[in-house]
């Protein structure tokens, strides 16, 4: 596939963000149905992470096909980082894949490994992420997830048989320095932006990294993903994708990428 203009002439910085760490989970291929460019996604984050916004490979843990265990762990390690610093850290974790909602409706990320019919005991609640980072002394903490509860994957197609119309999912509520970036509103679906082949919030999410060269805050960032991915979304799907942005403190809008 040609390379998308997010996959080439990334920016360099003079920049080290030696205090920032990031978790990267690309997951596209599960048991039973794929999130297309998942691990596309992934990668040109990590890049963008390293490249542009300075913060040294040694402090991004990256995982393709990331299993309950590699995020449980990769959660555990980031609070082991946020004692150590003793609030001089900031965290980024990145989410590409598919999300699914049990009967209450509560949202989950699904690992690699994760089994739907069983999805309290196998995936990872959204709201213990929040309140896991959400609970750390940190500079800032932010989240991205390049994925939708709405029981259909990136080609809107659904992810467990007989599934006849959208899920919607109960909002789940962020305290600390959270800030989060959710790729689309409830009921709804992110896609996949084929002819760039990356979602269409990671495109325009690193598209902002790239043309800034690195140097935004949260809320340039929140402002600029919100309206390109809407418009995107109906140009190339026909159907609405509208990013959500939580602050737990409005003041995180001024905070530096």
């Amino acid at each position: 596939t040609a390379k998308s203009d997010i996959d080439t002439d990334i920016p360099q910085t003079q920049r080290v963000q030696e205090n920032t760490f990031v978790v990267i989970l690309a997951n596209q291929n599960y048991s039973d149905f794929v999130a297309p460019y998942a691990i596309n996604d992934g990668v040109v984050v990590k890049e963008y992470c390293s490249q542009t916004l300075g913060i040294p490979a040694a402090n991004i843990m990256y995982y393709e096909d990331a299993t309950l265990n590699n995020i449980q762990s990769a959660v555990l390690r980031l609070n082991d980082l946020a004692d150590a610093y003793e609030g001089d850290a900031s965290i980024i974790v990145y989410f590409a894949g598919q999300g699914a909602v049990d009967k209450q409706s509560r949202p989950y990320l699904l690992p690699s490994d994760a089994d739907i019919d069983m999805i309290h005991a196998t995936a990872y609640p959204v709201q213990s992420l929040y309140d896991q980072l959400g609970s750390l002394n940190v500079r800032s903490a932010i989240v991205f997830l390049d994925c939708s509860f709405s029981g259909y994957n990136r080609n809107a197609k659904p992810i467990q048989p007989h599934l006849t119309a959208p899920k919607k999912s109960v909002p789940a509520t962020v305290k600390g320095n959270l800030t989060v970036f959710m790729a689309a509103s409830s009921g709804e679906t992110s896609f996949s932006d084929e002819e760039n082949g990356h979602g269409i919030f990671t495109y325009h999410l690193c598209k902002k990294i790239k043309e800034s060269k690195g140097d935004l805050t949260i809320g340039n960032l929140a402002e600029s993903v919100v309206s390109q991915v809407g418009g995107s979304s109906m140009q190339l799907t026909g159907k609405k994708q509208n990013v959500i942005v939580i602050y737990s403190n409005p003041n995180n809008k001024k905070t530096l990428l």
